[in-house]
């Protein structure tokens, strides 16, 4: 027995508990199936040797251990566009996947054979070592990344490592006057985060290196055509009613990235780092932490970008919109637009602003999960 096979238990558990039912993947059961046995019998027995194995130095089992109730509550409340009525399913229980039923083998076969994970001594002793310190930030290299980031090497020194520590990302995404482009991605990247069920981990907000006058007519009709283009996309409409707030120093202590809608702003807001903070480490720090938001277009292919399924990325009205454009030309873009939606090409730069800004944020959000630390300790916020 190894530390992999504890390891693995849950995920073993949750394929017939939760990934059956939630991502309609119950073709074939492990543990329980119609009128019998798992369809796995080998792995169903090694599920119940481990379920029923005896902590070592302790009357507790191993099964004791995993909360199967509080398991399937949270993944059928938590994953909102796979389950919106929140509707949680009494079972299965653990009777039902018939983890307390005898194995064959006996969880005692396994008793002297524990290793940590790595190795052991041999003897059937387990090899006392510390663990493994979970690190602080996870950079793209680091982790296990798409085939297209590691393709695309040469952007790898324009994604910034991310600190997970809090348990939560706070991204500030900075246009000219806070108007279209920010809260369109700000809208765009809750809705991608909220699909993968990271709504609760990543937050984003809005402002502008400036802040306009008050709304006059004009503005006002153009707040109507946006509020109606953003409802068409599901964004919340306090995105666009909201006051607009201008950018601050500050913000960089505030926010964990900061995303720059276009290269000028960008230039900007490195000018003010530089200007406030002299030569060293403070400096360095602040001018990783704000990017060019097109930059992360680059990270994820088109293939994971419009995958279909349980699987995919993106909600199916946001893939089919770039199904059916552009692609290349959405991931070429470097200064994202902002549409003049009384122009008479209005429509058609407001679908290529949008198409840009859910390529760029898909990707973001993408990248975001991906550097959340596999060795990253479980938060309880009761404890």
């Amino acid at each position: 027995l190894t530390e992999s096979d504890v390891w693995l238990l849950p995920t073993i558990i949750r394929m017939d508990a939760m990934y059956g039912p939630l991502f309609k993947c119950g073709r074939r059961r492990i543990l329980s199936a119609p009128g019998g046995g798992g369809d796995y019998p080998a792995l169903s027995a090694w599920a119940r040797d481990i379920w029923t194995l005896q902590v070592p130095g302790s009357l507790v089992q191993i099964g004791s251990t995993f909360d199967l109730d509080a398991a399937r509550t949270s993944y059928h409340r938590s994953l909102f566009p796979l389950n919106p009525g929140g509707i949680v399913p009494y079972g299965p229980t653990a009777a039902d996947l018939r983890l307390d039923e005898p194995a064959g083998r006996g969880s005692q076969a396994l008793g002297d054979v524990c290793f940590p994970r790595g190795g052991g001594s041999g003897n059937g002793k387990p090899e006392n070592r510390p663990l493994t310190p979970p690190k602080a930030s996870l950079g793209p290299l680091d982790s296990v990344g798409p085939e297209s980031a590691r393709a695309a090497g040469s952007l790898a020194d324009l994604w910034p490592s991310v600190s997970w520590s809090r348990y939560h990302l706070q991204i500030l995404f900075v246009d000219r006057t806070d108007t279209v482009r920010a809260r369109l991605a700000a809208g765009l990247f809750e809705r991608c985060a909220e699909w993968n069920g990271y709504g609760r981990a990543l937050y984003p907000w809005t402002c502008g290196l400036t802040v306009g006058g008050p709304r006059d007519i004009h503005s006002i009709s153009k707040l109507t055509a946006l509020m109606r283009g953003a409802s068409s996309l599901e964004i919340m409409p306090r995105y666009f009613t909201r006051p607009a707030e201008a950018f601050e120093i500050e913000d960089l202590d505030r926010y964990d990235l900061v995303m720059a809608l276009d290269q000028e702003i960008l230039d900007d807001i490195r000018q003010e780092i530089l200007a406030e903070n002299p030569p060293g480490p403070d400096r360095e720090y602040y001018l990783q932490k704000v990017c060019l938001l097109s930059n992360f277009s680059h990270y994820e292919s088109e293939a994971v970008l419009t995958r279909r399924g349980g699987f995919a990325l993106l909600p199916a009205q946001l893939s089919h919109l770039l199904r059916t454009g552009d692609m290349k030309t959405s991931k070429a873009v470097v200064d994202v637009l902002s549409p003049d939606l009384s122009s008479p090409d209005g429509a058609a730069q407001w679908d290529a602003t949008v198409a840009a800004l859910i390529m760029s944020t898909a990707s973001l959000v993408k990248y975001l999960v991906d550097a959340y630390p596999e060795n990253m300790p479980h938060w309880d916020p009761v404890d």
